[in-house]
This record gives structure tokens, sequence and C-alpha cells, in this order.
């Protein structure tokens, strides 16, 4: 069994008693560079501390970097960083000023302060930061310091970046992208999974692995503990840090997640991006119910995305579906529909989408085309 907690006295006297629990946000953390904490620095975004539960809200969970949920009881200490969250069913959370008691924001392991909340959330687990941890010359140890380096190398081919989008939370994101990621593995591809914002959990990981990524990674990877107000150019770095690891690993498919609804303002920001919009080769909605899932499609559309199909929560209601079909605008209709999960998994479903991908993006050179492909789609002259 792995374990959950860690005795911080075997890293420094500085530690002396002290063990903790840690959160999975932290799964990169190296203890080595760890000596002792501070407490003369206001908290800044990604900084990993040392806390004391003070009391144990509604939600008395943290996910382990053990792979695990554990309970937290009062006067338990944890280490987790500091960090911001999105959850329209949950709340507004963003990083305090000052070294104050705050909030676990999040059961992956974040701390913050809440700004809203929904009102069927109950009373937050409050903790009281003990320090910052620093290193042996005093510096603040923020979770950057330990992200993944995903070299950039030149190939003349590319995986294919298939974004699954949704309405909101709760959706059936990482249901669909998971069902996607099976049936491309069915039709023979290598399948990389990635996401690239949200709030750290160990769920969005492990669903995609099951079902036979080869390799997946996500932005907690890159050293953030969650990416709300994380700026635009800094999502895009990420993106491409992750595709180019999942390619590094050997994929040749990519399923790449983006967290909350297409209307969240992060997200608004990134449709705006032509950067961001050049790593898209296709989009997937996971939708709620028929008018959200009308309203997203449209507005990925406007922005000259291209939507292979639509799924998710709203497919277990066929009136809802029906009621979609019968008023989405003619010129955003997805390319195939509406679409099950048990039909993602199909190896049909997943060709006919690398098809149209290949057919309608003659410009790119995927490592799903045969080098016999990509001189018939070669337009060149």
């Amino acid at each position: 069994m792995k374990k959950t907690t860690i005795d911080l006295s075997k890293i420094s006297s500085q530690f002396e008693g002290v063990s903790a629990k840690v959160a999975v946000t932290l799964r990169n953390l190296d203890l080595s560079r760890v000596h002792g904490v501070t407490q003369n620095v206001p908290p800044s975004f990604g900084d990993i501390a040392l806390f004391k539960v003070k009391s144990v809200g509604e939600e008395p969970l943290l996910q382990s970097f053990g792979g695990r949920a554990i309970e937290l009881h009062e006067g338990d200490k944890i280490l987790v960083p500091y960090g911001t969250r999105y959850a329209v069913e949950k709340c507004e959370g963003v990083v305090p000023s000052d070294m104050g008691e705050c909030h676990l924001i999040a059961r992956g392991g974040v701390a913050g302060i809440y700004v809203e909340t929904n009102e069927k959330v109950g009373d937050p687990t409050i903790i009281m930061p003990m320090g910052i941890l620093s290193d042996r010359s005093g510096n603040v140890l923020n979770m950057k310091d330990f992200s993944m380096n995903s070299f950039e190398v030149l190939t003349k081919k590319r995986p294919v970046n298939i974004m699954v989008f949704g309405t909101g939370m709760d959706a059936g994101k990482t249901t669909a992208a998971t069902a996607i990621v099976k049936g491309m593995t069915r039709s023979g591809h290598k399948v990389g999974f990635g996401k690239i914002t949200g709030t750290g959990a160990f769920s969005d990981i492990h669903k995609p692995e099951d079902a036979g990524a080869i390799a997946v990674a996500d932005f907690v990877d890159m050293g953030y503990p969650s990416t709300y107000k994380v700026e635009t150019d800094e999502l895009v770095r990420i993106l491409e840090g992750l595709t180019r690891y999942l390619s590094l690993k050997g994929s040749d498919v990519n399923v790449i997640e983006i967290a909350d609804g297409v209307f969240q303002s992060d997200n608004q920001k990134l449709l705006r991006s032509e950067e961001f919009k050049n790593h898209i080769d296709g989009v997937f909605v996971a939708a709620n119910e028929g008018l959200s899932a009308m309203h997203a499609v449209e507005e990925l559309v406007k922005h000259d995305i291209t939507v292979l199909g639509v799924g998710g929560i709203m497919m277990c209601a066929p009136l809802t579906v029906r009621e979609f079909e019968q008023n989405i605008e003619t010129n955003a209709k997805p390319v195939f529909g509406p679409i099950k999960n048990e039909d993602l998994e199909k190896r049909g479903t997943m060709n006919n989408f690398l098809s149209y991908i290949h057919e309608h993006n003659p410009d790119r050179k995927f490592k799903t085309q045969t080098d016999e492909d990509i001189l018939d789609n070669d337009v060149s002259p």
C-alpha cells in the first residue's frame, strides 16, 4: 500500500516531529530539495506550503499523492500548493494576499480563499499556513520548480489533436474523452491523453489511462495546481508542452480535454487565440442537454472550429437530442451529429473522424497518414 503521509523530520531538523499528508497536486515534488519553511513572504500562485487543518468542512477528504482519497481531521498537517478554482457547481477561489487562514478549495489539494460559492455547498475546510516550503538557500519552492520538461523535437509528422470541450461542469467531458481514447486504441492507434485546464485531481489521469492511453499528462505536470486566471499565452504553452510530451512518448492521436464550459472566461480567450486554434484538428462537445449543446456548438463554429460530434450527458435523454437536432443552425451542425459514448468507442466512428481530419487539413502532416496519403492531399505546386 502506498504511503499517504510523509515524515518531514527525515528531511530537515526544522520539521522535527512533523508528519504531513501530501496532495496529489504535488505528485512531482522532489522532497530532497525541501529544507524548511519561510513565513516572511506573501503567497503566490503555485507556492507549496505546509498547513495545519483548523476545522474540517463538508468535504473531509484530500486526494493524496499515494493514489487515494484520505480523510482529514482537525490538527492534521497537509502539504498543498496555493492556487485558484473555477467550478460552477462548487465555488470560485483565488490565492490569498497574506499568510492568514484560508480554505482547502479542492480535494485534489489546492489552498485558496473562497470568493463565491454555490448555495448548495456547505462549510469549507479551514487551514492555517505554517509556512511556505523553501530550499537550502531560503528560496521559496513553487510547483513550476518541479514541472515536466518536454523538449521540442522537429519531425515531419505530428499527432492528430482532438479537443473535448463541454457546456459546463459535469457534462460528461472526461467520460467522452475516455471513450474516444478507447475507440482510437481499438482502431490501432497509439493514443495520448492530456488536460490543459482545470483543477488538479487524480481521476482526470486514471480514466483515460485505464482505457488504453499510452501516455497521460496534465497541467499539474507542467507546474500548475489549477489554471483559472492563468494568461492565455501560458495556457497555449501548456498545450504545446503536453502535446510534445505525448508525441515523444509515441502517440499518433492526442485527446485533449478542456475544463469547464465553452463560455467560461478563460476558454473564451482561448477561442480568440489563433495560436491555440492552430493546434486543434477537431472538437467533440460534451453537453448536459440540447439547448446548451446548441449554443456551445454554434459558439465554436463562430470561431471557425470544426465540431466533429456532440454527446455527453445529453445522450441519456432522446427528447433533448431531438431538440438539438431540430434547432441547431444548419451551418453549425456537427459533422457526424450526436454520438453516444458506446459509439465513440467503435473503430468505425474513429476512422470517420480521422478520414475527415485528413481530408480537410491537407496542409497538415499527421502521423496517422501514410506517405501516400500525404502525397495525395498535397496541394502545393
